[in-house]
């Protein structure tokens, strides 16, 4: 995301001086000891651009956060799969093999 254009309103101990508080670009003002500080302003321009870029990203976050929960669902959809019937013949035998063998007592 793109930084914001930034404008600076003097500190409110400006403004018995002269004609007011002033407007600037860059921040010109030291700090002062009366502990007053510039405000910082963004311009509506620039605050709508950044909402939108900020809106775009949401929605791409979105979109990946729906897809980890649909991969995560038929990951665990396909693991409750192995786990449901889990097979009991003998390697190498046949399940009939099996069942024969039981009903003969071996």
């Amino acid at each position: 995301m793109s930084e914001p254009k930034v404008i600076y309103l003097g500190p409110a101990c400006e403004t018995g001086q002269g004609d007011g508080r002033t407007w600037a670009e860059d921040n010109p003002w030291p700090d002062c000891e009366c502990g007053h500080r510039p405000v910082q302003y963004v311009l509506g321009e620039t605050f709508n651009r950044m909402k939108a870029e900020r809106d775009a990203l949401q929605l791409r976050l979105n979109a990946a956060d729906q897809r980890i929960d649909e991969l995560t669902a038929q990951h665990h959809s396909e693991d409750s799969l192995d786990m449901v019937a889990p097979s009991r013949e003998i390697p190498g035998t046949s399940g009939m093999r099996l069942n024969m063998l039981a009903n003969q007592g071996e």
